[in-house]
């Protein structure tokens, strides 16, 4: 990806999630996934990008829920993006619904956690989720 050789890049991430945990280590799955996502968005494919975060959210939510919450918010910066790009309401129809979905998340979540650094990560990330949220009901 560093070489700007997307679809190589994609096609290597793909082996990792299609192997997944069978072969690798979850951690390294969920990184394949956050890279393979982000290589999607970077050649447009904003759709695709925010379907991949979200097998994070659904497929490793137990094992790290923050990276969970952090792959929520990120398809739905990823559906808003596929919105404004193709000019489909469905796309940041479907961007409002994983913010509010991330919000949920970190309210389920959020009194389960002791370590006041990761509270900080949380709680950022969950401002930015509200704040991105009002802004698609403008």
């Amino acid at each position: 990806r560093a070489q700007q050789k997307y679809q190589q890049a994609i096609d290597t991430y793909d082996v990792i999630r299609k192997k997944g945990t069978e072969q690798y280590s979850v951690d390294i799955v969920i990184d394949g996934l956050f890279r393979l996502a982000e290589t999607q968005a970077l050649i447009g494919n904003h759709k695709d990008a925010g379907t991949t975060y979200l097998r994070i959210r659904y497929l490793y939510k137990d094992h790290d829920p923050f990276r969970a919450f952090q792959a929520t918010v990120y398809a739905a910066d990823a559906f808003t993006q596929a919105g404004e790009t193709l000019a489909q309401a469905a796309y940041t129809h479907q961007a409002k619904d994983e913010y509010e979905n991330a919000i949920e998340f970190y309210e389920s979540s959020i009194s389960q956690l002791q370590d006041a650094g990761e509270r900080k990560k949380w709680d950022a990330l969950y401002d930015y989720a509200k704040n991105k949220l009002q802004q698609l009901f403008k």
